[in-house]
């Protein structure tokens, strides 16, 4: 649905007035600057889960018994690879989610989303 001139230019307004009162703001809405800090964090964590899984190799094989750098060094590799996996599960893309979601069948969808030729409304229902 087209806007027309005057909600155009209200919409306009509305925009460089944000950005004047708070750049801040307007820099966290840039959805290419998040695209890029979310593809970041999931280099990042594919890292972390690549270096937690070497440490905890490592770790595992210098154990030697309960209370040794092994042991530590295998517990932290553990919380690298955890760490790592909830990053990526944050940060990975929508497109991801939304193919794993429809493969369980639990796609979840938001107020006023197309479903075939239905429309959900506020509570969820068809």
């Amino acid at each position: 649905m087209t806007l027309s001139e005057y909600e155009q230019h209200t919409l306009n307004g509305i925009e460089n007035n944000c950005g004047r009162e708070d750049p801040a703001f307007v820099d966290r809405m840039n959805l290419t600057v998040a695209q890029q800090r979310s593809s970041l964090a999931v280099v990042m964590a594919h890292w972390a889960i690549w270096i937690g899984w070497l440490m905890l190799m490592i770790g595992g094989g210098l154990a030697r018994g309960p209370v040794c750098i092994g042991v530590f060094v295998a517990c932290y590799g553990l919380a690298l690879i955890v760490t790592g996996a909830a990053t990526w599960m944050r940060n990975r893309s929508p497109r991801t989610r939304t193919i794993e979601a429809m493969s369980t069948g639990h796609v979840p969808l938001g107020p006023g989303v197309l479903v075939g030729d239905e429309v959900q409304d506020q509570q969820g229902k068809f």
